[in-house]
């Protein structure tokens, strides 16, 4: 597969807990700054949050299942991508591509989701990665990633005009069977029934893992540098964050809160995301 970008911009970040909207603004205000050779691939970790999909949102008790994830210490917040709940912590490493479509050959939703596939395989080798719906993990979906039919990572894809962004996220340590818990006990508590049923998934923690678990060696840190140095070919440089795109972020994360459920209590303070 030909990349859509001949240059690739670099960036890490360890988002604090100022609002974990901080992120997809982040991402969004990137969308700027992609052209016809230059794509950018963004890795960063949160402190605990469950990104919500706005299929949760419909949950006949959803400020119950929102008062139960804050209780557990977890943030919970609507996201822009995808339809259900994920969970994000300090062991568990997202990441998104954004590039701009190809005038001559756009992608297709598929071939983007194949793109990331590529990344993740390129960088997770020898690893034997599998793609497929794992149907009782929390948030399934055809481009499920998995070793040993467990599943370890989760894609999402978003697109405005001619800008693309494909999201995901990598279970690399910590315990894994708590976040299936959690996530079921949520939709047990948002349903208000102990069997969940479509469109929820009926999440049975033990069909997840993590890498550590393969290999208890990896740690996020190491994916990261793996991550960096995939594509050989590729000229690769880190994204300056000047006051421009601190101001923008802020900007875009004011109107991503305000579009939030009025139930949840998103901090929000200004500060510089890198």
């Amino acid at each position: 597969m030909d990349l859509p970008f001949t240059s690739l911009k670099l960036i890490t970040n360890e988002f604090n807990t100022d609002s974990p909207l901080t992120s997809t603004a982040f991402n969004t205000a990137l969308f700027d700054y992609t052209n016809a050779t230059t794509g950018f691939l963004h890795l960063w970790i949160t402190p605990p949050a469950i990104a919500l999909g706005h299929r949760d949102k419909q949950l006949p008790f959803f400020n119950k299942a929102t008062d139960f994830l804050l209780a557990h210490g977890y943030i919970p917040y609507v996201r822009s991508a995808g339809g259900l709940a994920v969970i994000s912590d300090p062991n568990i490493l997202n990441g998104a591509l954004i590039f701009e479509q190809p005038l001559d050959s756009p992608l297709s939703i598929e071939s983007t989701y194949q793109l990331a596939i590529k990344l993740l395989k390129e960088t997770l080798s020898p690893l034997p990665l599998v793609v497929g719906e794992i149907k009782q993990s929390y948030c399934p979906g055809d481009f499920d990633v998995s070793i040993n039919g467990l599943k370890i990572a989760g894609l999402a894809q978003y697109r405005h005009r001619n800008k693309v962004l494909v999201s995901f996220y990598l279970s690399v340590a910590g315990n894994q069977l708590e976040r299936g818990q959690l996530v079921r006990q949520m939709y047990q508590i948002g349903t208000g029934k102990a069997d969940i049923m479509p469109p929820y998934p009926n999440v049975d923690p033990a069909c997840m893992t993590t890498l550590a678990t393969l290999k208890p060696q990896i740690k996020v840190a190491n994916i990261i540098k793996e991550f960096q140095s995939i594509w050989p070919n590729i000229p690769k440089s880190r994204l300056i964050v000047t006051d421009d795109i601190n101001d923008q972020v802020f900007a875009i994360k004011t109107k991503l809160i305000a579009r939030q459920p009025a139930n949840l209590n998103i901090l929000h303070t200004k500060g510089t995301f890198i």
